[in-house]
């Protein structure tokens, strides 16, 4: 499979390395296929995605477009999801609740994060692949405007298709299946962009205050330490290591 792919060709991805670039922390995670792991919810899906059996899953994910799965690595893997889940359940003086809590803002606001840090760290290589990451960033953006559409503006299932159709490359099943999703789980689909947005502007607030004492990796490391955090906590943090790094 191409998922598996990316994860072992030390040439294309070269994991270590790159994330050395980015973090500054230690870490002991491994990435493995988990195939009695995919009978119960579809691989490689982490979130549930489909409802249907894991081997039409399976089918349907083998079809799938291929411009997407550099962007869907850096999201679900490394550095998103796998990687900062890693992280937090490794850390020895967080409490257990604190490893395994979960903040939709945070957490999937900082799996989008990385996605763009594919630039910085050479995954995109081709505009392949820099369209498979675009058009992500624009079912974000759809994202947005559905899910107020459905729960705010009294949007019906059938318009929220129709938009989410006419403004994605989107599949007709994905979208249905996107849409029922926003349905009944009203704001969680607004998560993932409001969180990714709340990193990029404590990243440029840092960036600005500490001038030339901003260290990306140091940055990365204190956004992902402390476990899932809400945003207000978040940002509360970060200006706080900010005012400790110019006094250094």
């Amino acid at each position: 499979m191409r998922f598996q792919a990316l994860i072992d060709n030390k040439e294309a991805r070269n994991d270590a390395n790159r994330l050395h670039r980015l973090f500054d922390l230690d870490w002991e995670y491994t990435m493995h296929e988990a195939p009695e792991y995919a009978t119960q919810v579809g691989y490689p899906g982490q979130n549930d995605r489909w409802t249907d059996d894991s081997l039409e899953g399976i089918a349907r994910r083998k079809e799938m477009t291929k411009w997407g799965m550099e962007t869907l690595t850096l999201h679900e893997a490394v550095p998103g999801h796998h990687f900062q889940m890693s992280i937090a359940q490794e850390m020895e003086s967080l409490p257990e609740f604190r490893k395994y809590g979960w903040y939709t803002a945070f957490g999937e606001g900082w799996a989008v994060y990385p996605e763009s840090l594919g630039y910085e760290i050479g995954v995109f290589k081709d505009r392949y692949q820099n369209f498979g990451h675009l058009s992500d960033e624009i079912m974000r953006a759809v994202r947005l405007v559905v899910d107020t559409g459905l729960h705010s503006m009294n949007w019906t299932r059938d318009q929220a298709i129709k938009y989410f159709e006419e403004s994605t490359g989107n599949p007709p099943h994905d979208v249905e299946v996107e849409i029922d999703r926003y349905i009944v789980w009203p704001s969680q689909a607004l998560g993932y962009k409001i969180g990714q947005m709340k990193i990029r502007e404590l990243r440029s607030y840092a960036e600005k205050e500490l001038g030339e004492k901003f260290d990306l990796r140091a940055f990365h490391d204190e956004v992902v330490k402390n476990g899932v955090l809400s945003l207000s906590v978040l940002e509360t943090h970060i200006k706080d290591w900010i005012i400790k790094r110019k006094a250094a």
